[in-house]
């Protein structure tokens, strides 16, 4: 790949999609392929010690419909959920666990260095 560079926050951003952006579109019939492959922010845990939430850079691989309806932001209920992964864990995640803020550089730089510790291909920018 001459040319390209390394994936970026900056590029991160085009291909990111935020919470309200996934609840207005999760009952659409083009959802799973067009969420498919791109990044978001997840609400992972709850830091302990601070009771801050702590949030994941993770790129969506797929859309499941799980056996329980949830409520999302804007009051339609859905069974939908994303499968999003940081190298290779996988994790399904209700959409109300994603994040409406955009990534942020540490968060990026976190995801970059779990993808090059396992071992797995960065994408790069053309």
């Amino acid at each position: 790949w001459e040319g390209s560079t390394p994936l970026n926050l900056k590029a991160v951003k085009h291909c990111m999609i935020r919470r309200n952006a996934l609840t207005k579109l999760v009952l659409k019939p083009f959802f799973e392929g067009y969420a498919k492959g791109m990044f978001t922010r997840v609400n992972v845990a709850t830091d302990r010690a601070t009771g801050r939430q702590v949030y994941r850079c993770c790129r969506i691989e797929g859309v499941v419909t799980s056996k329980r309806a949830y409520k999302l932001d804007n009051g339609t209920f859905t069974k939908k959920r994303i499968v999003v992964s940081m190298g290779t864990n996988k994790k399904e995640f209700n959409i109300n666990y994603t994040s409406n803020n955009g990534i942020t550089e540490s968060e990026m730089r976190e995801w970059i260095k779990v993808m090059t510790r396992e071992g797995l291909e960065i994408p790069v920018c053309e």
